[in-house]
């Protein structure tokens, strides 16, 4: 159901996040597909600032392979900690798998699919791959 409130793919009994794969672009379109099932998804239906913010962490995370909030000593700690729970949360409403999309080790979450990001222009992956915020 594009930009809806429902999920996006229509989730079966015994589906793993294992087995999703997911791509996202520079401008906020994620791409999932589970066996033969596909789906679109376009985060700037929702609020310009989730939106930016959405595909800013997913893009992160699919050139890093990891997502790790700040210090807690550093302003944008709790910022971005809120952000990276709200991501968490919205994977879950569009793609209802059981289980967290995120695996937490030693405060390192990684995601439980396979994440790429697609169309990004080598300059501003060169960026992300920077442990510092672009």
């Amino acid at each position: 159901s594009p930009g809806g409130k429902g999920p996006i793919l229509d989730v079966q009994p015994g589906w793993t996040w294992d087995k999703l794969k997911a791509e996202i672009d520079p401008v906020g379109k994620l791409r999932v597909s589970y066996g033969r099932d596909r789906a679109t998804h376009d985060f700037r239906k929702a609020s310009r600032s989730k939106a930016a913010r959405h595909t800013e962490l997913l893009a992160k995370i699919a050139v890093r392979g990891e997502w790790k909030n700040p210090p807690s000593h550093e302003e944008e700690h709790e910022a971005d900690r809120q952000a990276f729970k709200r991501l968490g949360r919205e994977l879950k409403r569009l793609l209802p798998i059981p289980g967290q999309p995120f695996e937490r080790r030693s405060g390192i979450y990684r995601p439980r699919f396979q994440l790429t990001l697609v169309g990004a222009d080598p300059e501003r992956l060169r960026a992300m791959r920077e442990r510092r915020r672009s």
